[in-house]
């Protein structure tokens, strides 16, 4: 048995018990794969959705998962009788607990229960209504209204406890998904994807909008070659793709393939344009005679060739024979494009006991330890930090190509007061209040917030925040004894202080009273 027990005391959960349309659970290897297969909780055999008889009660589904070490957790089975609609929001919480923006939007549309998946990673929203015309699934957005179970962790998020009429609410979040203008996962052959600013939006839909014609037809030569030296072209105009994931591809996921794939084959704008509206009609598709559709499309597949041309710029073979300063420069460019943020070089700094990293961009720059350079999300989280811009996230080889490529640009620094363990705690006492804005007094909002905080000319930090700090942002693990004594070697002073809880009583917290050089350093920061 593992997870959470979803409770009848949650009023969600108490409804869904009333309807016996529940099955127990188990994660099994499938063709390779990890699949969340249902079980019948009376039997102990597999369950099917279309199948009433092969569901239990609540109370049976509890019982067995209770009971037995057999099953994972237990799940609803959603039909067309009953009103509930489940959406899927799927690998959308970062290592570090963190939700995509994106994920974030849609759950606060919705309004409505929204729990914690069993993976940890993603999240379950139901509500009432029926899923709009569109389709069932885009990227990493699933929403269904029947022949379909789902999971139930009870695992409330963000205090979303109640299920909800939300059918408006539906009807816009499905529209954007499959609008092609907002969608988590716009383009599934794609690499990462860049964002399309409004300026390269109107130009390209200038250019397209005199190419819109309803009775359009492909180059039929050109395409007739390409079906020839290129399968998947063939097998994309045909909607036959052999991988699984291209069954589940909306009308214009297959679009967007298809442009990306002819683009790259050197076709002209007129020629892919033309070919497209021929695509959607040879499919009975909507036509979707809009500039601002093809635009994105057309957009969208130059920056993928873009990103697919810096990535071979960052193999080895790609400098191999070129003189050091044109190879460092070329990595720099492919760097640029493929991390979306202007990088200008990579320092090493000696300092002890472990060397620092400092990743010089052109608004700014990020100082941390190896694992800020090996570990994704602390690199992503430090990058957006500093420069406002959010990276995309990358295949495991990928990344390591990425991070190879920027050690091997970087230049080793001299910084003699830095590299002893007092220069290295000092760079981070300032990094800390730079970021962490210092508080004017001591009190319950600033101690529980973990800011620096002012009592009287003193400033005073808890170790706590700090560590959690380098943690996140530096990639510095560090032990609170450790830091303890390093601190005190720099000058700070360790003491209990004592402070007003809400209820009015007091609570005793250690604090460390920083030396007066971090003083001038925070009364000189805006706002303080």
């Amino acid at each position: 048995m593992s997870g959470s027990l979803p409770t009848l005391h949650t009023s969600a959960i108490a409804e869904l018990a009333s309807l016996r349309q529940w099955v127990c659970w188990k994660t099994i290897e499938r063709n390779g794969k990890p699949t969340k297969v249902p079980f019948n909780p009376k039997t102990e055999g597999f369950a099917k959705v279309s199948l009433p008889s092969t569901w239990g009660t609540y109370q049976e589904a509890m019982q067995a998962w209770q009971m037995s070490d057999k099953y994972s957790g237990i799940g609803f089975v959603l039909t067309k009788a009953d009103p509930f609609v489940f959406v899927d929001l799927d690998k959308c919480v970062d290592d570090d607990g963190t939700t995509e923006a994106w994920a974030t939007e849609i759950i606060n549309d919705l309004d409505s229960w929204t729990e914690i998946s069993p993976s940890g990673r993603g999240y379950h929203i139901i509500l009432r209504g029926h899923v709009p015309p569109g389709g069932n699934r885009r990227g990493q957005y699933e929403c269904y209204d029947g022949g379909r179970y789902f999971t139930i962790t009870g695992t409330t998020h963000d205090g979303r406890d109640q299920i909800k009429a939300r059918q408006d609410a539906l009807d816009a979040v499905h529209k954007g998904i499959f609008d092609d203008e907002a969608s988590p996962d716009a383009s599934p052959d794609a690499s990462p994807s860049t964002p399309i600013h409004s300026d390269k939006l109107a130009d390209m839909s200038a250019k397209i909008r005199p190419l819109l014609d309803p009775n359009a037809e492909p180059p039929t030569e050109k395409l007739d070659l390409v079906f020839e030296v290129a399968d998947v072209i063939r097998q994309t105009w045909t909607r036959k793709r052999s991988e699984k994931k291209c069954s589940e591809w909306s009308a214009s996921e297959w679009d967007q393939s298809l442009a990306t794939q002819l683009i790259n084959a050197g076709w002209s704008l007129e020629d892919v344009i033309a070919t497209l509206i021929a695509y959607r009609r040879r499919h009975s598709d909507d036509p979707k005679l809009r500039d601002d559709y093809y635009a994105r499309t057309i957009l969208r597949a130059l920056n993928e060739r873009e990103f697919d041309d810096a990535i071979s710029g960052l193999s080895p073979e790609s400098t191999e024979g070129m003189a050091p300063d044109a190879a460092r420069s070329k990595i720099i460019d492919s760097l640029t494009t493929v991390l979306k943020v202007p990088i200008l070089k990579v320092i090493e700094l000696p300092t002890e006991p472990r060397k620092q990293y400092q990743i010089v961009t052109a608004k700014g720059k990020i100082i941390g330890e190896i694992n800020m350079l090996t570990d994704h999300t602390i690199f992503k989280r430090a990058m957006a930090e500093t420069t406002g811009i959010i990276i995309n996230r990358f295949k495991a080889n990928v990344w390591d190509e990425i991070v190879q490529r920027l050690l091997d640009i970087r230049e080793v620094g001299v910084v003699a007061e830095e590299a002893t363990e007092a220069g290295q705690v000092r760079l981070w006492l300032e990094g800390f209040i730079v970021r962490h804005k210092p508080q004017a007094e001591f009190s319950v909002s600033s101690v529980e917030a973990g800011h620096p905080f002012f009592n009287s000319d003193d400033l005073y930090i808890q170790i706590s925040p700090f560590l959690e700090y380098l943690k996140k942002y530096q990639g510095a693990v560090v032990t609170a004894k450790r830091m303890s004594n390093m601190l005190r070697e720099l000058g700070a002073h360790s003491m209990q202080k004592r402070f007003p809880e809400l209820d009015g009583g007091f609570q005793q917290r250690r604090v460390y009273m920083l030396p007066p050089e971090f003083v001038a350093l925070a009364k000189g920061l805006p706002d303080t």
